[in-house]
């Protein structure tokens, strides 16, 4: 029999729960092989792996999983690249920490007997339980957080057969410890506007109320507001954001960089002179958006805000009133709570009843 009729044709890794797994959570999955023809089986291979790294020089290529075939003369692996959201050169990282690295060997032959796969589909379960007090999954422009896992297939005098396949992790952000995001939140700003210093146009108030500052995925964020401009020009639009707040820390050189995503808009049109605009709307916190604060991470920040603009015009400056939310994964779970609790120390846990909300207990 050729090399050629040794194809693996199909070496994938499936996941059955298409959804984000938490810390500490037990992974099942399968590996899947599909051969035209018999094939002899030396080992079969799966490898989980969790990172993050900085990468100043440019944003890695998208890497979609597939089976691929690596040729290696010298029996070693060659480990030159990471795949997680994306692929890059290792000489390119300033940074990096590893989070998961553990290898499970679905099958080894021994001196004495010989497997062979059979031609058809074939399934290998497995399971991994995943670490606690790790990262939530982040892709950013300057660094990324991901996981996945490889399988490798291994058969005599034949090349490797690798396939890899990403999955998400979330941290466990238990809004239970923090009762005091349950409560409600406003604020009042005004903007005196003046031209020459000797011109006054009048100004502009803007009113930003939330019931809560705490939410969890896939639910509504109420927007309530009110804009009244007693100013003598007219307001251009406003706007209410949710925006994701990423801070990249390079280990190295002790320098930060700060990126702003905006995750989701209202907008509203413009206010006329003397009118007012009262904001009654709300926005869904997207499913797969990963919680506040990434725990056991030293070279990524992740915190969220909430931001109500309002656009004046070439004699107006803009006005923002914002406050800072929460976005958690689970509320009052006993299991994750205790979890939680037995990091945090008894003077954090009775600091999450002040004023503020510090989301540093989720980091």
């Amino acid at each position: 029999m050729s090399d050629k009729d040794l194809v693996v044709d199909i070496l994938e890794i499936v996941f059955p729960e298409k959804r984000p797994f938490l810390e500490g959570e037990l992974v099942r999955g399968e590996v899947i092989i599909d051969c035209k023809d018999d094939i002899v089986l030396e080992q079969l291979s799966v490898e989980f792996c969790g990172v993050a790294y900085l990468n100043e020089k440019k944003k890695p290529k998208t890497n979609k999983s597939k089976a691929r075939t690596k040729h290696n003369t010298t029996g070693r692996r060659e480990s030159c690249e990471m795949t997680g959201n994306g692929t890059t050169d290792a000489k390119s990282l300033t940074n990096q920490e590893k989070y998961l690295n553990q290898k499970l060997t679905l099958y080894q032959r021994s001196s004495s007997d010989e497997f062979i796969v059979h031609a058809g589909r074939h399934s290998y379960p497995f399971s991994v339980q995943l670490p606690y007090n790790i990262p939530s999954s982040l892709s950013g422009s300057r660094g990324q957080i991901c996981y996945f896992c490889e399988a490798t297939l291994t058969r005599p005098w034949q090349p490797r057969t690798t396939a890899r396949q990403d999955f998400t992790v979330h941290s466990i952000t238990d809004l239970a410890i923090c009762p005091q995001s349950q409560n409600g939140f406003r604020r009042d700003i005004r903007g005196s506007y003046g031209i020459l210093n000797c011109l006054g146009v009048g100004h502009v108030t803007v009113r930003l109320e939330l019931d809560r500052l705490a939410y969890l995925p896939n639910e509504k964020i109420k927007i309530r507001g009110k804009i009244s401009n007693h100013s003598l020009l007219r307001l251009q639009a406003s706007h209410a954001v949710l925006y994701q707040n990423i801070r990249y820390k390079d280990q190295l050189t002790g320098r930060s960089v700060s990126e702003r995503r905006n995750i989701c808009k209202l907008s509203k049109g413009p206010v006329k002179t003397g009118d007012k605009m009262y904001w009654r709307d709300s926005m869904i916190v997207p499913e797969d958006l990963a919680p506040t604060g990434l725990k056991g991470c030293n070279l990524i920040e992740l915190s969220y805000s909430i931001q109500l603009d309002v656009e004046g015009s070439c004699l107006l400056e803009s006005l923002t009133c914002c406050t800072d939310v929460i976005i958690g994964s689970t509320v009052g779970s006993s299991n994750w709570t205790s979890h939680m609790e037995r990091t945090l120390s008894v003077e954090d846990l009775d600091r999450a009843g002040g004023d503020t909300i510090d989301t540093n207990y989720f980091v």
